[in-house]
């Protein structure tokens, strides 16, 4: 059990240096604008640890005590804090890299509003640690926890943000390279500070309760990933202990159901265009190249050549494109050099580094389907014996899968060679992998990689006769109210105010130049951009939006009450002008508007001014400040908001979004 520090925010004497931004402290690599632009990089790339806390505690410390609890429930990692003046801290992983940048989700429970929270990193065996902390009520402090109390590098510093709400969200960030430590609240630079006592460590999360007993946090989706160099590498991943293949395996025929439906679809699918294709005659960008003591991902010869230095490591080079869930992969692989023990594969639906599946073949001419889940291996195929195709080394394979809904489908040579059904990970990255068991080196090369996506985010169905339920007469008078007062916040995009969470990834990216520009560049799929800070259940929002061109058919609009990126509310109007609004449950589309038919609407290009005005469970959509329909719809009464562009079958598609304006609803407004 970790040692727990009570003490009344004594500070002892200690050397350390802190600049605040304006200041003349400078980045050993860049600014503030290099810290972000890392972000977003990192951001594209699977994290080496990734917590969302819905399974059991795992490697987190959990306790009912007397002052405090830790507790993982509801996939979040509660602490409770019961005395004042009382620093209480849950031990996490210590395999974590010395450079990192870290990201945690904090909510706000209950009790005081003077209260703190924190993500603790570079936490040594006896409890030393750097601990970034944020407070309810709008401050935020770096701090070294000691065994005689805490040493302030940053002290106590206000963000000029409101104070939290109770359920609400704020992103603590920490990029620490070396000495130089940036700290990072709902994706913007607060601080850059220096400070060399401690160089690597553990993670751990915290919480106090300077304002007196009853505090209540939560935390949600810790991501941490290790510095990459400038070249933007992706992390090569030693994963000991996976199933050692028999020399001789074993004949054992996986039965599949109706191979005839299985081959027909797979013709199906070929036939139609692919949405991406790589022959390795020019470096694309779109594969992560490394180079590590444990291998080296390499673009040479035509090819992806992946080689493996190390015993029992495997090695993978992610492309970074789409997540699909459903999708079909197909590849020539050729194991180069190595033991017939080395394997060589495919990595698909991949979470973080330890959540996977992978496809293998050996230079035995054996296949197995292996499943990493929280860092253990299973077998859900294991080493099996082909039965007519030959994989020796310098021989090329092509293999490939076919992945729909939990039907996984393995593919030597174009044949069905195993089927099975598992729904462990919905979607995920895909990736080229080599690997090695007991002896080292094995070295794959990889070509004429094809890949089809089948369903990515479900596009609503285009228009219908359905006509719109009317907008109900007490919500016309509220919105006219509420119009004729000053918006909460507003966003004219002439500059980045650090109100959107802006992306920049191959799939989606967005630009603030005058206008807020997202483009999508992926089949039937959504690009989010969130709102950061403080969120309101009950809402007015109003913004003008447009495609960038008619040529392209295209969606965009609004999302609200985003519990997390699967279940939330969705307004949209599409190129021909229809509008419609969805509700998600679990990823799942539920038409409560289909797209219709809605006079007065422009089609693309022309700008439309879309809205919505949220009063409890009432939800009106609004076109030019009018309402055009209200739906009654109780499933999502809070979340996160955010501004949506998406494509059909075409792609790319831009939308532009300017003049956004934002009301709160006044307290007799309120449910």
């Amino acid at each position: 059990m970790m040692q727990r520090l009570r003490f009344t925010l004594l500070l002892i004497g200690a050397t350390v240096l802190s600049l605040a931004l304006g200041n003349s402290l400078l980045h050993a690599q860049g600014g503030a604008d290099y810290i972000l632009r890392e972000v977003a990089r990192l951001h594209a790339l699977p994290p080496a640890l990734h917590e969302q806390f819905r399974l059991a505690p795992g490697a987190w410390e959990v306790g009912d005590h007397d002052d405090y609890a830790l507790a993982v429930d509801a996939g979040a990692y509660h602490i409770r804090v019961d005395a004042a003046d009382k620093l209480v801290w849950g031990t996490g992983p210590d395999d974590v890299p010395a450079d990192l940048y870290a990201e945690v989700d904090a909510f706000y429970v209950a009790g005081p509003l003077d209260n703190s929270f924190g993500l603790g990193f570079r936490r040594q065996a006896n409890g030393d640690m750097y601990l970034f902390s944020a407070s309810s009520d709008g401050f935020y402090r770096l701090a070294k926890v000691t065994q005689t109390g805490l040493a302030e590098i940053v002290p106590w510093k206000a963000t000029g943000w409101p104070a939290a709400e109770a359920g609400n969200a704020t992103r603590l960030g920490v990029f620490a390279a070396g000495p130089e430590i940036s700290l990072l609240i709902d994706g913007e630079v607060v601080e850059m500070a220096w400070d060399d006592s401690y160089a690597a460590g553990g993670v751990a999360l915290a919480a106090s309760a300077p304002g007196g007993p009853g505090v209540a946090v939560a935390f949600d989706d810790l991501a941490v990933w290790p510095l990459r160099d400038e070249a933007g590498t992706a992390p090569e991943s030693s994963t000991p202990g996976k199933p050692t293949p028999a020399v001789t395996p074993t004949p054992a025929p996986h039965a599949m159901t109706d191979p005839a439906a299985v081959a027909a679809r797979l013709a199906a699918i070929r036939a139609e265009p692919r949405e991406f294709a790589d022959d390795f005659r020019r470096d694309a960008g779109r594969w992560a190249l490394i180079e590590t003591d444990g291998g080296v991902t390499t673009r040479t010869d035509q090819a992806l050549r992946i080689e493996v230095s190390e015993p029992d490591t495997l090695v993978w080079s992610s492309n970074d494109g789409a997540r699909p869930a459903d999708f079909l992969i197909e590849a020539d692989a050729t194991l180069v050099e190595g033991e017939p023990a080395g394997e060589m594969g495919i990595i698909f639906r991949q979470q973080d580094s330890a959540n996977f599946y992978l496809f293998a073949v050996n230079g035995y001419g054996a296949f197995a389907l292996l499943q990493q889940e929280a860092g253990e291996w299973r077998d859900l195929v294991p080493w099996t014996q082909l039965e007519t195709t030959l994989i020796v080394p310098g021989v090329t394979a092509r293999l490939g899968v076919l992945a729909e809904g939990d039907a996984l489908t393995l593919l030597v040579d174009g044949e069905i060679v195993a089927q099975v059904e598992d729904d462990s990970f919905g979607r995920g990255r895909l990736a080229l992998a080599a690997g090695t068991f007991d002896s080292a080196p094995a070295v794959a090369s990889f070509d004429n990689v094809d890949i089809w996506i089948l369903t990515d985010i479900v596009a609503p169905s285009r228009p219908t006769a359905v006509p719109l339920p009317a907008p109900a007469a007490d919500t016309v008078d509220l919105l006219a109210a509420v119009q004729a007062t000053l918006p909460t916040v507003s966003d004219f995009f002439a500059v980045d105010t650090r109100l959107w969470r802006l992306v920049d990834t191959l799939a989606v990216s967005a630009q603030i130049k005058e206008t807020l520009a997202v483009t999508v560049s992926e089949p039937t799929a959504l690009g989010f951009i969130y709102r950061t800070g403080a969120r309101a259940d009950d809402f007015l929002v109003e913004v003008d939006a447009w495609l960038d061109d008619g040529e392209t058919p295209g969606r965009y609009g609004i999302a609200f009450r985003m519990a997390d990126g699967e279940n939330y509310y969705l307004y949209l109007l599409d190129d021909a002008g229809h509008a419609g609004l969805w509700r998600y449950d679990d990823g799942e589309p539920i038409a409560l508007i289909p797209f219709s038919n809605v006079p007065g609407t422009k089609t693309a290009p022309g700008r439309n001014r879309l809205g919505v005005l949220a009063q409890g469970d009432a939800l009106t959509l609004l076109l030019d400040g009018a309402a055009i329909a209200t739906v009654v719809d109780a499933t999502h009464g809070s979340g996160d908001l955010a501004l949506v562009a998406g494509t059909f079958d075409a792609t790319p598609v831009v939308a532009h979004f300017d003049d956004f304006n934002e009301w709160r609803l006044p307290a007799s407004a309120q449910r």
